[in-house]
């Protein structure tokens, strides 16, 4: 096996090489997306907005005096997003809502889509932050935020001259108190089951909102996740190649009609082939676990390195079928690509390793 030079330098690359670049190659998360910015408003929000564009998704924003000079760095390829907000921000945020506008260079598109997505979920958790402040203000403009009944999906926002609520909004919700179950849940209750008095833009009751956790890559990081699926990806190509390749090469050389001859016997050679074909596939897995994924990458790997060999031989044990199979139909050794190829594509398909 190891007489097989190209054999042996595509394991070398597969098991480090391979997997560093699907870690840093394909990113999810922009990196370090050039953002110019023009603040027409000035005004503690718009300051609050800007300093949430920060690392590492984005550079340090470039302030621009001029919208000719914003439409100068976009125009030029200078930065990929470029972002005008207006005098009037602020005044509009505690009003109908504002808007800021946001151009992105179009000829780096995957710089593009991903920056605009990311800057879209900068904006809404901007919005999240500032909704306790919108409350606060109309409170002191004479609106008052009153307590939703337990399971309703929104809070209203009723008037202290007591008049009907005028405005809805999504809030955290909280139980009545015993005095205002019986002042105001009839009237509560009877609006939010009337459709037609929902606002445009927000969801009937009994709608909720779904918050995704990840407990194992909790930051979440892309890389770690490419990582470690090109890894396993690895393993399993590998696993079935290795073993495969170890018996074509032994039929090509003539090895094995020596073996029939001799006393040795064709189940101890193949015995020994398997045995010699996942001793260096383990041995390259530990390289990859130590040296690349914690060592090169940084991956927070949780598992101890012998309850990852275990599971590792264990899954090594059911490729060797796959590799008998192959080596069973192949009949010369640049067919056991072909065959490996015919198999790894239904599985990486329906593994959820490419695709969901």
């Amino acid at each position: 096996m190891l007489r097989d030079r190209g054999l042996v330098i595509f394991i070398l690359y597969a098991f480090s090489i391979d997997i560093v670049l699907a870690a840093k190659g394909f990113q999810l998360i922009p990196q370090n997306i050039s953002i110019a910015v023009m603040d027409e408003s000035h005004s503690p929000e718009s300051r609050e907005l800007i300093s949430m564009l920060q690392g590492p998704a984005f550079r340090r924003p470039v302030m621009v005096e001029s919208r000719r000079a914003l439409d100068r760095m976009i125009e030029d390829s200078e930065v990929v997003l470029s972002v005008l907000i207006p005098s009037d921000f602020q005044k509009s945020l505690y009003r109908e809502g504002a808007s800021v506008q946001v151009l992105v260079d179009g000829t780096q598109s995957s710089a593009s889509y991903l920056s605009s997505t990311y800057f879209a979920s900068v904006v809404e958790r901007f919005s999240e932050a500032l909704r306790p402040k919108v409350r606060a203000s109309l409170s002191q403009r004479g609106f008052a935020p009153l307590k939703a009944q337990k399971g309703d999906v929104f809070s209203i926002l009723g008037s202290l001259r007591g008049k009907a609520p005028q405005s809805f909004t999504k809030n955290a919700i909280e139980p009545f108190t015993p005095e205002q179950n019986s002042e105001h849940s009839g009237i509560f209750r009877k609006m939010l089951l009337e459709e037609d008095n929902i606002p445009k833009g927000l969801s009937p009751p009994g709608s909720f909102q779904t918050r995704t956790r990840i407990l194992f890559n909790p930051e979440p990081r892309d890389d770690i996740y490419e990582g470690l699926v090109e890894f396993f990806m690895v393993i399993t190509l590998l696993g079935m190649i290795v073993p495969a390749s170890v018996l074509i090469r032994e039929r090509e050389y003539g090895t094995i009609e020596q073996i029939m001859l001799s006393p040795l016997g064709m189940g101890r050679l193949i015995f020994f082939k398997v045995l010699a074909s996942s001793a260096l596939l383990l041995s390259m897995i530990t390289m990859t676990y130590e040296l690349v994924l914690q060592g090169w990458l940084g991956f927070p790997v949780r598992a101890t390195l012998p309850e990852f060999l275990l599971v590792s031989a264990t899954y090594l044990l059911s490729m060797l079928g796959l590799a008998f199979l192959i080596a069973s139909v192949a009949k010369r050794f640049s067919q056991i690509g072909m065959l490996a190829i015919v198999i790894f594509a239904p599985m990486i398909l329906l593994s959820g390793g490419w695709v969901p």
